[in-house]
């Protein structure tokens, strides 16, 4: 909680580095309401450098009256964050197509894993020491074949 009021007040994000499956990762540590974010960042060398295109690089920079017709057409099309407005439809045809599937009979049957059994307790418990003991004795008695040496 203090850190989180802390980058808050000050406007500031905290740099942290870890592991995350087993790769060394890099993220921004950012305060978000009642909530810490992690953004993922990405390491110098893994950052490719990139030229613009030449067609961009010998463009005309945009004139003043271009940046605020743009800037009125942002202005005109901005309205408030709705997220209900946008659903995943590659979600939904995915659930449909999984629907028409089982209606036409093509669907297969889904394994359930079986409730563990417990053990029978008439099953006489084995000491895990001593079958270890008794293991690395087996193996002590036998010994290695020598291999020839070349003359």
């Amino acid at each position: 909680m203090l850190l989180r009021d802390t980058l808050a007040r000050t406007g500031r994000a905290a740099i942290a580095q870890g592991v995350l499956r087993t790769r060394e990762r890099l993220g921004a540590i950012l305060a978000e309401g009642d909530f810490l974010l992690l953004n993922l960042l990405r390491f110098q060398h893994e950052m490719a450098a990139r030229k613009p295109p030449e067609s961009l690089s010998r463009a005309d920079p945009p004139r003043p009256d271009e940046i605020k017709m743009a800037e009125r057409l942002v202005e005109q099309m901005s309205e408030p964050w709705a997220p209900e407005k946008y659903h995943d439809e590659y979600r939904d045809q995915l659930l449909r197509y999984i629907e028409d599937k089982a209606k036409a009979g093509e669907a297969r049957r889904v394994y359930t894993p079986e409730e563990a059994r417990e053990v029978a307790p008439s099953t006489p418990r084995k000491n895990l020491m001593r079958l270890l003991k008794e293991s690395v004795g087996a193996g002590k008695s036998e010994k290695p074949k020598r291999r020839a040496r070349p003359a």
